[in-house]
């Protein structure tokens, strides 16, 4: 900003005269619009009538000349790559600012938080056994350890969550997650000495918010019918009785629609052992809570896996009652495979499971969908119609199923084009 605005006021910057702060006289600023206005007629009005303001705003202009941008020199440059004095003001400005966001902060610490400040743990613990790094304080090892001890309780929060939320997750993978969650934060364990409070904290919001998703029909249900779980995750036998009954009812409902469809076949003949395809036997698993996965399966392995014989009619509960039998798939396989593979010899519920394997309560997939738009649509292409971007969409979510390729599989397109599938 000029100088000359020291001796003069504007109230508005749209304003046509500025008000002379000696004289109170108005003076033009010449043209009639913003982008014409100008300081010409002030300092001309300082000239004729106020000479001695006149020259102050001269040395101020020059002064400001002097000190004003140059272009630094190759040794101001270099100087810049040089780390700062333990001892200058802005470095130790710096370090506080940092300090006080890393340490000092109010707000709660997320996982992902807590996962960097331990990765740069030993950076941290060196700079601050620096006898000059003046940190306003620092991470004690008993906090250090706290740390450490509470991204073990949170992780397995993050890993059920993304494994629930993954686009090939079912409403059958919510119970079994709900109660390993449990079981983990229940086991009481000497590296979690110190952050007992928390993990009795955490366990009471558990049970508070899904305390009731044993006696929803659609996850029990789809529990029971997924091959990987059955009827092993269930907490009390109430809970696992009100689900058999609820499945009992779908199946009888499900096997009286399909005769309306099918044509009138023989006699149930005795059930055939479970069918496997190749790749499809028991992996085991990397996850954290893997163990608490087989923990709870080998304690169910004595439950009575089947409604008893006086209850079993002919037809669908003979299917019922031999799928509950066999022993659940390893946690990797794939339900759907399973289905597909049994399906002659368990029609009714390999209809039912179509019905109940569905996508759980979330809004991840659809919040992907809007992203995947997002990057159809940029300022580079902003001509598309609407009909051409639903098309695009369309595209990339159900190509991957319709050419029915693994991730990582390529497929050449008109011979010359090359798709990898994303995961």
């Amino acid at each position: 900003m000029s100088a000359v605005w020291d001796y003069f006021t504007l109230k508005n910057e749209k304003d046509e005269e500025a008000e002379c702060n000696t004289c109170h006289n108005k003076v033009k600023r010449g043209g009639k619009a913003v982008r014409h206005f100008n300081t010409t007629n002030l300092i001309k009005h300082l000239a004729k009538y106020h000479q001695k303001h006149h020259e102050e705003f001269l040395k101020k202009s020059e002064d400001k000349k002097r000190k004003g941008p140059t272009q630094p020199t190759l040794a101001e440059i270099f100087a810049k790559r040089d780390k700062l004095p333990q001892n200058s003001a802005r470095a130790q400005g710096i370090t506080r600012v940092i300090a006080e966001e890393i340490i000092l902060d109010d707000e709660p610490l997320s996982l992902m938080m807590i996962d960097s400040l331990l990765y740069a743990k030993r950076a941290l613990q060196a700079y601050a056994s620096d006898s000059n790094s003046n940190l306003p304080a620092t991470i004690t090892g008993n906090q250090w350890s706290l740390l450490e001890k509470t991204a073990t309780v949170l992780k397995p929060f993050q890993e059920l969550t993304a494994e629930v939320s993954a686009a090939t997750a079912t409403a059958a993978d919510v119970i079994p997650s709900v109660r390993v969650l449990t079981r983990f934060l229940d086991t009481e364990s000497e590296a979690h000495r110190g952050i007992q409070t928390m993990k009795a904290t955490l366990l009471d919001a558990v049970h508070r918010r899904f305390y009731h998703v044993e006696m929803e029909p659609l996850y029990a249900v789809a529990t029971l019918l997924d091959p990987r779980y059955k009827d092993k995750f269930f907490t009390n036998a109430t809970n696992l009785d009100q689900a058999k009954k609820a499945l009992k009812a779908e199946v009888m409902k499900m096997e009286q629609e399909l005769k309306k469809t099918m044509p009138p076949s023989g006699e149930v003949s005795e059930a055939e052992p479970a069918r496997q395809t190749p790749g499809m036997e028991a992996e085991s698993s990397i996850s954290s809570l893997g163990s608490y996965f087989d923990e709870i399966l080998e304690e169910s392995s004595t439950t009575v896996a089947g409604p008893s014989e006086q209850e079993i009619p002919p037809g669908a509960l003979i299917q019922l009652e031999s799928y509950l039998s066999e022993a659940p798939l390893g946690r990797k396989n794939n339900p759907f495979h399973y289905w597909r593979d049994n399906q002659a010899r368990l029609p009714t519920l390999a209809a039912t499971a179509a019905k109940f394997l569905c996508a759980p309560c979330t809004s991840v997939e659809s919040e992907r969908l809007f992203s995947a738009v997002s990057l159809i649509i940029d300022e580079h292409r902003s001509r598309l119609t609407p009909e051409h971007v639903e098309m695009i969409t369309f595209v990339k979510k159900n190509l991957p199923i319709m050419l029915r390729l693994q991730p990582g599989q390529t497929v050449e397109i008109e011979g010359s084009v090359e798709m990898e599938m994303e995961q």
